[in-house]
């Protein structure tokens, strides 16, 4: 089914959510579509992961040197985030 907003994962049949995607993640699925889920709200979680990227264009100067300082930038905003 294609599911867009909350209404429409309302009205999916919560066996076929259980079907999709394991029983409790169905019933979490469709508690979420109607407005039943019985959850506290989580403030302040530390996320699982994170990354950064920067995209290059293919160039004769995206050299060693250039792709090693920005690899270095990036570690950097990393642990800045990580000791956030």
């Amino acid at each position: 089914p294609l599911v867009r907003t909350a209404a429409d994962l309302a009205s999916v049949d919560p066996v076929e959510l259980r079907r999709l995607f394991g029983e409790s993640t169905g019933d979490w699925l469709y508690a979420v579509g109607t407005g039943t889920l019985c959850e506290d709200v989580k403030v302040g979680y530390k996320p699982k992961s994170l990354s950064a990227f920067k995209s290059f264009k293919p160039c004769s100067n995206n050299d060693l040197e250039t792709l090693g300082k920005w690899l270095g930038i990036l570690a950097d905003e990393l642990v800045g985030r990580l000791k956030a």
